[in-house]
């Protein structure tokens, strides 16, 4: 019995030793004004969420956007939007397919529209420091609405309508906007997404019809409000604030939490009284090094989340490491998504100089100081990024992930040229942006048959569609097509 006591007494000193370590690296937060409670964190994130902002209008469109009625049914059509060569257009049928889904959509759009003239805003969050299932489903609808919102500038695109859709370009950008500062990875990680759609909306609007000039200079500085606003600084510290509830909610079960996440045999050490703020002290170091990474410009950013994200997690702390490199991995993200945004601030100066100027800009430095301050940094590579005159166009573009210069080939070039059946590497590639001369913005147009033939579908999916072989024939198949299927 006195050897239980002594062990007891022996455990409570241990375990009260590393709590009141952790009590004083909390204090040191607090001391530098950093945040240690989630009422802190959200205190930061913007907009109130109890008065009217664009985050609270933006639910009403996913109330909208969740109706079967407007669902995207046919979603294996959508995919044209996206993966096609640059500058044609759809086909009739599928142009009236995807007018078909925006019509029906009409109202969320509006609503969309609404929330745009906020300048942020904040999803409800929870008291218990964390999001609820309806907050994720909330979020998973904004990640439709900026959807939504590509297809509709596309679509205004190709039938001519600039002003339409530069409308719809704004609007996606206020769907970012909408998400305000975010104060977790979560929401970090559906901002980086929308953006990601806003870039390629506007890649696409470019590539089938011109922009009047006030609406490409609106869209340039969208581009960099869009880099400025997102605090990624904020999204980590909120992770780390997380770490006190875990320390009353157990981080470890038990031996077999840190067999699952290291691969090892069961660890009896994991039932010691106390060891959850072991590895609740070894996950803070990990995220005050993601904190100081997430303050630093792209380029050192980069290689300090790298560095993060490869350390070893087989060890005995593997749960808490875990932990640090799926914040590393969200940085690493987040560096991807301001690089892209880079690269679309760029094009639009130059597409904005190629309007005033009627021919395109020799290099990036013809852009300065009237567009840009400076030429970007490629956050990369140890230069700037790239631009090359073409016989179609202009490309700018950075070296992306790997620093390998693929001369401006995009991933969509990439998939075209698998899907063509050529023996090529689709991870090849650089983080480009295309400009087409004015003249071939959708110029051509292509057919359904063709469509289908770039994808997957068979016969029998088009026959699920209602396709009829008699449509079919209308549509350009040939009887050889039908008949040897």
């Amino acid at each position: 019995m006195v050897l239980v006591g002594l062990l007891a007494a022996g455990a409570h000193v241990w375990n009260g030793r590393w709590r009141g370590i952790l009590e004083r690296r909390f204090a040191e937060y607090a001391e530098r004004g950093e945040p240690v409670t989630w009422d802190d964190v959200l205190a930061r994130r913007g907009a109130p969420p109890d008065e009217e902002n664009s985050a609270l209008v933006m639910l009403r469109a996913n109330a909208l956007l969740r109706d079967p009625a407007t669902a995207i049914e046919d979603h294996m059509w959508l995919q044209f939007l996206i993966d096609r060569e640059w500058g044609v257009r759809q086909s009739e049928q599928t142009h009236r397919i995807v007018r078909r889904h925006v019509d029906a959509n009409a109202g969320a759009l509006r609503l969309v529209r609404e929330a745009s003239r906020f300048e942020s805003g904040a999803y409800p969050g929870s008291a218990a420091q964390e999001f609820s299932d309806a907050h994720g489903e909330d979020l998973a609808h904004v990640r439709t609405a900026a959807w939504t919102c590509m297809i509709a500038a596309v679509l205004a695109a190709e039938s001519g309508d600039a002003g339409g859709a530069a409308g719809y370009l704004l609007d996606g950008r206020g769907i970012c906007a909408s998400l305000g500062r975010p104060p977790t990875m979560l929401e970090g990680a559906v901002r980086g997404f929308c953006a990601k759609t806003w870039m390629e909306s506007v890649e696409r609007t470019l590539a089938l019809c011109e922009l009047p000039p006030d609406d490409v200079a609106m869209l340039r500085d969208e581009a960099g409000r869009e880099i400025d606003e997102a605090d990624v600084v904020l999204a980590v510290q909120a992770a780390r604030v997380d770490m006190r509830r875990w320390r009353e909610e157990p981080l470890q079960r038990g031996p077999w939490t840190e067999w699952n996440a290291g691969g090892g045999w069961p660890r009896l050490w994991s039932y010691l009284p106390g060891w959850d703020n072991v590895t609740v002290r070894y996950a803070l170091d990990g995220y005050d090094r993601a904190v100081h990474a997430a303050s630093l410009p792209p380029r050192q950013r980069l290689r300090e989340a790298r560095e993060l994200a490869g350390k070893d997690s087989s060890h005995r702390l593997a749960v808490a490491q875990s932990l640090i490199a799926a914040a590393a991995h969200w940085l690493e993200g987040d560096c991807r998504t301001k690089a892209g945004l880079l690269v679309v601030q760029t094009a639009l100066a130059v597409e904005e100089y190629r309007l005033r100027h009627g021919r395109w800009p020799e290099s990036l430095g013809d852009l300065a100081p009237d567009l840009l301050d400076a030429v970007p940094d490629d956050a990369y590579s140890d230069g700037k990024l790239l631009y090359l005159i073409e016989a179609d166009g202009v490309v700018v573009y950075s070296v992306g992930e790997n620093g390998v210069d693929y001369g401006g080939r995009s991933g969509d070039e990439a998939w075209l040229e698998a899907s063509a059946g050529a023996h090529t590497r689709t991870d090849e590639t650089d983080l480009a942006f295309h400009l087409l001369n004015p003249e071939l913005r959708g110029a051509r147009t292509r057919s359904f048959r063709d469509e289908v033939a770039e994808t997957n579908m068979t016969l029998d999916d088009l026959a699920e569609a209602g396709f009829t072989e008699a449509r079919l024939l209308e549509l350009g198949f040939t009887e050889d097509d039908i008949g040897s299927h």
